[in-house]
């Protein structure tokens, strides 16, 4: 069945649940995960007071993960979404998703202020919604990258998706400096924009 909590949970170690189609919800804002965090459920809501670390989750329904306040969210496990997956920080706090992930919905990144940086890797076609950030943005996806919201990346921008197109042509985007791999590329920066180190082996 579904898996709850109703106190804080304050765990030194890893944490482990196994609740194959079933909803997880470990949403105290004081819960403390210090190890990885690996779930395997359907809707899946998970906070932590502090930094949190994904360790491999299997989600068929949604996937909200948030720090409240300290610390940022990181990954040392592969996640496979299926749903829209959210991932929430605080003000400029930061949030790295870096292994072989697996999202086959949307992916929003949220914060009370603003996010520091955004890594991301999908083995899919990625689209960025509207984001906000002090520093960089690193984007990594095996398929098409796209926007379907206003980008605001002063710090260095890093699409990589060889043999894939980059399509980030919302007309308020505004980059620092923007280096892409890719296919057919098509880029839109309201004002000046620095083009860092390229490989495009389309248009």
């Amino acid at each position: 069945g579904a898996v709850t909590n109703s106190g804080a949970l304050a765990i030194t170690g890893a944490t482990t649940v196994s609740a194959s189609g079933q909803n997880v919800t470990l949403n105290t804002a004081t819960n403390n995960f210090q190890g990885a965090v690996g779930i395997t459920g359907a809707n899946v809501s998970v906070v932590d007071a502090g930094a949190i670390n994904l360790g491999a989750s299997t989600v068929s329904g949604t996937y909200a993960v948030t720090a409240t306040s300290g610390g940022n969210i990181t990954n040392t496990g592969a996640l496979a979404i299926t749903n829209g997956a959210t991932f929430t920080v605080a003000n400029g706090r930061s949030i790295s998703l870096n292994q072989s992930n697996t999202f086959s919905s949307t992916v929003t990144f949220a914060s009370s202020g603003t996010i520091g940086s955004v890594t991301i890797n999908d083995s899919n076609a990625f689209d960025l919604k509207a984001l906000t950030t002090t520093g960089d943005l690193t984007v990594t996806a095996g398929g098409a990258v796209t926007d379907s919201g206003t980008l605001v990346i002063p710090g260095i921008a890093t699409i990589s998706a060889s043999g894939q197109d980059v399509i980030l042509n919302d007309s308020s985007n505004d980059f620092g400096t923007l280096a892409i791999t890719g296919a057919n590329v098509a880029i839109i920066d309201t004002n000046a924009i620095i083009l860092g180190a390229s490989t495009v082996s389309g248009t």
